[in-house]
């Protein structure tokens, strides 16, 4: 099963490719780093959200001054404080069904009930096997019929449409599913840059679930060639135009990195 954040468009091999590439202990670094940043923003909102008023610190904190200005944002006043929800983990069976799901452990989820709704013991819980895909969203809420997901980003790269994301996209469907929505909308908000982005139509779940099935088939081992090959970052895959063969790298014992 891949998780959200690991679902491609077209080919999930490019996406497996490059999470085995080796990283200099550095990088690796940088993004606890960013994974423990990115925790502490989502706390902030969190708290705001369900209602408190998160304490400015007496010395400069970087966080929170992006927390401040998301909250002091115009757009922000949109999202219903005290409905709005948090870092929900959600399920979609393979069968297209919603399915309530628990984290084990990080990015690892299971069924937390079988298709009857008799909810699984812990800790064994479900079979990972029954699940398309699953993932835990940042923001989430419901406006008349649709289901709202807001992603939110610390970095400052610039996104591509929001409704073209897949991790949105699925995302979307299942708080869409989870609360008997037949409509969903999907957003970003860069934190770096202080934006919301937001995707340009409000789509109907049946229209985006079959999609979002065909993503979570891709298969992980093997690629899947097409029109996308040309345009793919990941050139160690033999099916890109320009593949070259990954070079063995090792560094010496005690070598500056």
């Amino acid at each position: 099963m891949l998780s959200c954040s690991s679902l491609a468009r077209y080919c999930a091999f490019a996406v497996q490719l490059n999470k085995k590439r080796p990283r200099l202990p550095k990088w690796e670094a940088y993004a606890k780093l960013t994974a423990d940043e990115g925790s502490k923003f989502g706390a902030l909102v969190q708290s705001y959200l369900e209602g408190l008023n998160p304490e400015e610190p007496i010395d400069f904190d970087e966080i929170f001054a992006q927390f401040a200005e998301w909250r002091d944002n115009p757009l922000t006043r949109q999202i219903p404080r005290g409905a709005a929800v948090c870092e929900i983990p959600l399920g979609l069976g393979k069968d297209g069904r919603y399915v309530p799901v628990v984290e084990i452990y990080p990015h690892f989820y299971v069924p937390a009930q079988d298709a009857a709704g008799r909810p699984y013991y812990l800790p064994a819980a479900g079979p990972q096997e029954e699940l398309a895909t699953a993932g835990r969203l940042d923001v989430g809420w419901v406006n008349g019929n649709v289901g709202v997901v807001l992603d939110m980003k610390r970095s400052a790269f610039k996104y591509p449409d929001p409704d073209t994301v897949p991790q949105l996209m699925a995302l979307g469907v299942m708080w869409a599913m989870r609360n008997d929505l037949d409509w969903l909308q999907v957003g970003l908000y860069g934190a770096r840059d202080g934006v919301y982005q937001w995707a340009v139509e409000i789509v109907p779940v049946a229209e985006v679930l079959p999609e979002v099935l065909r993503m979570c088939a891709l298969p992980e081992d093997r690629p899947t060639p097409g029109p996308h090959c040309g345009v793919c970052w990941e050139r160690a895959c033999p099916e890109h135009p320009k593949y070259t063969r990954p070079k063995r790298k090792t560094w010496r014992k005690g070598a500056k990195i």
